[in-house]
């Protein structure tokens, strides 16, 4: 362990090297969060500006990693509004900041209009309530749809009846919907939704207008590619034609793999597939496909030494690749 004290020393030099401007504000010592039964105190931190030391830094303050969190007044009162935002996006509407507190390194409170010492420890008391829950979702327009579409379409959403009111489900809920519309050939598919909440009651009603728009299948792939491009575009077109085919039901999925194909050609530096504009007379939808060819002639060289007790080794490296051979 001879490198143990030279690390130490090289550590401490550090710190003791470190130089620059004070940041203004006193240094966050600590950072309590109180009545979190329902949502982790961790959770809710991650979730505001104000931070605490991380584990290392109150193990072992001398550490010159990391900056040292500072307090900024303006700041912790945002935060103490995002904490109840927060809440209410995971569903408590009824949760509350109690009480907040700035103390000394001590433990002394600081009162309003006093001066901030060098260094806080800062504590915050919410009250969470109950949660507001799904008692009803209401998904129409679906009609036109095969019926064993509707079920593929609605089944096992993010968000259903019984579930906290979450607002990322809820989001999810509804980009699920039309994706999965997508999926199936509707490529103009899209919604109109609300969230009908009653704090009072603690209840959310979900209403989702549908509107599916007409099913598509694909029509005619076209190929974007430089003024110098070496690959003829039927030979996009070819690989492209192994997952899409026209007449075929119109699918996202099916164009994530054509970019695949085309990409696994391996002389392309970027390629795209893209849906172009719909033929609602026919309904059809083009393919776009825009490729960059990456160098077709890459040539690499290189050289290193090896010095060991007995031996002295001088290495020679090369690499010549033709993507178009």
């Amino acid at each position: 362990m001879r490198w143990l004290p030279g690390l130490i020393l090289l550590l401490s030099c550090g710190a003791c090297a470190t130089t620059g401007v004070r940041p203004e504000g006193p240094k966050v010592l600590s950072l309590d969060i109180e009545g979190t039964d329902e949502i982790g105190a961790g959770e809710v931190k991650d979730k505001i500006l104000t931070s605490e030391p991380s584990w290392y830094k109150k193990l072992l303050p001398w550490l010159p990693f990391g900056e040292d969190p500072r307090f900024d007044r303006n700041a912790w009162r945002s935060d103490l509004r995002r904490i109840t935002r927060y809440y209410q996006a995971r569903g408590f509407y009824e949760a509350t900041v109690v009480s907040d507190r700035i103390l000394t390194e001590d433990g002394q409170p600081v009162r309003p209009g006093m001066e901030l010492p060098d260094k806080v420890r800062l504590g915050v008391e919410v009250r969470e309530g109950l949660p507001s829950r799904v008692s009803e979702v209401d998904v129409n327009g679906l009609e036109s749809v095969p019926a064993d579409l509707q079920l593929r379409v609605t089944h096992r959403l993010p968000l259903g009846e019984g579930d906290v009111f979450v607002e990322e489900r809820w989001t999810a809920l509804k980009e699920q919907i039309v994706a999965r519309l997508r999926e199936e050939g509707f490529a103009e598919a899209a919604l109109e939704a609300e969230a009908l909440i009653d704090v009072a009651t603690r209840e959310v009603r979900l209403r989702v207008e549908v509107e599916p728009g007409r099913r598509y299948t694909f029509g005619r792939i076209f190929i974007s590619d430089g003024p110098d491009a070496v690959v003829t575009p039927s030979r996009i077109v070819d690989q492209a034609r192994n997952v899409i085919r026209e007449g075929q039901v119109y699918s996202e999925t099916a164009l994530a793999d054509a970019q695949s194909k085309v990409m696994l050609m391996g002389v392309f530096g970027s390629v795209k597939v893209n849906r172009g504009m719909v033929n609602r007379d026919e309904g059809t939808v083009p393919v776009v496909i825009e490729v960059a060819e990456a160098p077709f002639h890459t040539v690499r060289a290189g050289a290193g030494v090896g010095v060991e007790a007995f031996r002295t080794e001088l290495r020679l490296l090369g690499e010549y690749v033709n993507r178009d051979f």
